[in-house]
């Protein structure tokens, strides 16, 4: 099936107004770390400045109303496989030769290849391609994802002006797997740290919608249901960390993070957690989460940068993270696990939760002092004016 939404009459040519248009293309519209800095990109780089136009290759979202609110115009354009995608490509190109931007900007690996494709054919330039994902190996990946990427490493010769990687790992994993150097570049995520700041009225609202007290040790988990992301690992920590702690719960959030998801409903019940982790689906209240957490785990076998825990830091609570290169360098050597080693992340756990909250206030200060120094968003938005500003002259 193939469904086309588009949320305002098309608008041909330069914006009148002397703004200068970007079109972004982004391969789904699910709430995510790109689709998240998207939001906040379009929000604080906006008028009189620049026009955003948003094309999502797949369904309408929440996302979506949005980016509207914000003034952004929005098309859906609804591909939901191999058949769809043909026609999908000649809409997206069609779309871009209407809009004629000044900058395309395409988001994640699938709008890089279709997205970067339909610029070329509709005469676009320039075309940036924003990496928001680090897998040097593709043992986690899914086969069709696998082969795109290794068709972007051979495309980004001949397609992007420029390459847009959100750290200075996820660049070096791209360029090792054969993306071409010369057009890379870094401009780490930021995290809106007056949004994500320790709250202890969104601490105590939180809990009690779970009906929790505030003395019960409450361990997270906020991703997209992906292998990737070490669900599998995640459950079998709060399998051991229940054993030893009683009273601990667990919640889940994120996309496809729901009880009508088969798949992680059969690994929550295999590990015996039924009566104590909660899922909560898809969430736009992430602060709030991450103030009514004693800990926050991320598990993954690889990142890019690491929002989540970017943001859990901010909010003042401890991380415990995979020992991988970008995740170390946002929580520091002590607070890592080897990767895929769940008793490594429940020792980390008790560990933490056995300082009390004095210790954990303590860890948690420290941690958003270092997202407020190195990672809040305004450099971010400095660096992407300044690029926008470099590709259009």
């Amino acid at each position: 099936m193939f469904v086309e939404r588009e949320t305002r009459h098309l608008q041909s040519g330069m914006s009148d107004s002397g703004r200068k248009k970007i079109c972004h293309v982004i391969s789904s519209l699910e709430l995510g770390g790109a689709q998240q800095l998207l939001l906040a990109l379009t929000h604080a780089l906006s008028a009189p400045e620049f026009e955003h136009i948003v094309i999502s290759l797949t369904r309408e979202t929440d996302l979506a109303r949005r980016l509207e609110a914000l003034g952004c115009r929005v098309h859906c354009i609804g591909i939901t496989g191999p058949r769809s995608a043909v026609m999908g490509f000649c809409r997206v190109a069609r779309l871009l030769r209407q809009e004629q931007p000044d900058i395309v900007q395409t988001w994640l690996y699938h709008a890089d290849l279709l997205g970067g494709l339909a610029a070329k054919l509709s005469g676009s330039r320039p075309i940036i391609w924003s990496v928001h994902h680090a897998s040097p190996d593709g043992v986690h990946e899914k086969g069709r994802t696998w082969l795109i990427v290794k068709a972007l490493a051979f495309l980004s010769y001949y397609i992007p002006d420029s390459i847009v990687y959100c750290s200075d790992y996820a660049k070096t994993v791209h360029e090792m797997l054969g993306y071409r150097a010369k057009p890379g570049i870094v401009i780490n995520n930021g995290v809106n740290t007056d949004r994500f700041r320790p709250a202890a009225t969104l601490r105590k609202q939180f809990r009690q919608e779970l009906l929790l007290e505030d003395h019960v040790r409450l361990v997270g988990m906020v991703a997209r249901f992906s292998p990737i992301k070490g669900f599998d690992v995640f459950l079998e920590m709060a399998e051991s960390l229940k054993a030893s702690i009683p009273q601990i719960q667990f919640v889940l959030a994120g996309t496809e993070v729901l009880t009508e998801n088969p798949d992680l409903v059969r690994m929550v019940e295999s590990s015996g957690l039924s009566h104590c982790c909660y899922l909560l689906g898809e969430r736009t209240d992430i602060e709030s989460i991450m103030n009514g957490l004693d800990v926050l785990v991320c598990p993954s076998y690889s990142e890019s940068f690491g929002l989540v825990v970017a943001e859990a830091l901010a909010c003042g609570v401890p991380v415990i993270a995979s020992d991988v290169e970008v995740l170390r360098r946002l929580v520091g050597d002590r607070y890592t696990s080897p990767v895929g080693v769940a008793e490594g992340f429940a020792e980390k756990v008790r560990e933490v939760l056995m300082l009390g909250k004095e210790g954990r206030d303590d860890i948690g200060s420290q941690g958003r002092e270092r997202i407020v120094k190195d990672w809040g968003n305004c450099a971010m938005f400095g660096q992407y004016r300044a690029h926008y500003q470099r590709a259009t002259k």
